[in-house]
């Protein structure tokens, strides 16, 4: 007996208990038959008008079904609807609550990333900060300090200590300016998501392209899509042996994919679940996760990898 769960055909029973069943979804055809294997009848197991499963049954080698046989098979299927649909339906909420158990799993461990990460980044700011603009910012108080202290007794040598305090401004200035492009880019900001792309990959050792349409998206969109794709540009960069890696933004009605493809070694199956378990691509799913989108990677040895970030345009 096979259930319709989640659109797919399942191997729910089998009679006897001990026989071995084809895992192959059956395949009826006309006048009960199944295209899977000779001497198999496959019925399906309709309820007003809709399709819960499939019967199959197996003849013994040599011995055809007799006529009584064949009306026996056919009426059970005819009654079974109603029974399949309430089993159906019981393996339909299995399935769904198991999907939700695994997605809730995936939630958990995602929310525990992103504290561990905001944990990280505001040591970081604490340290960058405190070794870097904070010692400009001292320094340039004591010495202003000193200008006022010496401006009576000495005024061209306050004069003097003013007009080195600028270059000293200048740089705090600077050190701050650097920091926050670390946090959130400036031209993200200011004119979205393709110019920063842009802007961000002209350094790349690997020549990168940008294909795509200077359309300004959410500002959650935006961020997370940039995130994304800095992320991808540098793993394939690092880890390629890539000699040309393509970044481009595309509309699917509602929805925005952007792709970051690189022509580079590629690997095999085996390596594509480590790097799915691996820091980066977890980095890049927490991301589109928070703003309702999704990841998908695929890679062939040889030929490269293509990355692809799916987000609604509204999250």
């Amino acid at each position: 007996m096979w259930l319709t769960v989640q659109d797919r055909l399942t191997l729910a029973a089998t009679w006897p208990p001990e026989a071995a069943a084809d895992q192959d979804p059956p395949e009826p055809l006309d006048e009960a038959g199944d295209a899977t294997g000779p001497g198999r009848r496959a019925l399906a197991v309709r309820h007003g008008g809709q399709v819960f499963g499939v019967f199959r049954l197996q003849e013994p080698v040599g011995e055809p079904l007799t006529s009584v046989e064949e009306r026996l098979f056919t009426g059970l299927a005819a009654q079974a609807g109603l029974v399949l649909r309430l089993v159906g339906l019981r393996a339909e909420l299995a399935a769904r609550h198991g999907d939700l158990v695994v997605r809730a799993a995936e939630l958990r461990a995602s929310r525990e990333r992103l504290i561990e990460t905001q944990d990280a980044e505001r040591r970081r700011l604490e340290r960058d900060i405190h070794d870097g603009a904070q010692q400009h910012l001292v320094a340039l108080a004591v010495n202003l300090r000193l200008a006022e202290t010496v401006a009576t007794r000495s005024p061209e040598r306050a004069a003097k200590v003013l007009a080195e305090q600028a270059d000293a401004a200048r740089e705090a200035i600077e050190t701050l300016s650097q920091l926050s492009r670390g946090i959130y880019p400036r031209l993200l900001a200011e004119e979205g998501l393709v110019p920063a792309l842009r802007a961000a990959v002209a350094t790349s050792p690997v020549p990168v392209t940008v294909e795509a349409d200077a359309e300004r998206l959410p500002t959650a969109v935006e961020a997370a899509l940039y995130f994304f794709a800095m992320e991808a540009v540098q793993n394939a960069a690092k880890h390629a042996r890539a000699g040309g890696i393509s970044v481009s933004l595309t509309r699917d009605g509602g929805e925005r994919r952007l792709t970051v493809a690189d022509d580079g070694a590629g690997f095999d199956a085996e390596q594509a679940e480590q790097v799915r378990a691996g820091a980066g691509l977890s980095n890049m799913r927490d991301r589109l996760d928070a703003v309702g989108g999704s990841v998908r990677l695929t890679s062939v040895p040889g030929r490269g990898t293509t990355v692809v970030a799916v987000v609604g345009a509204a999250p």
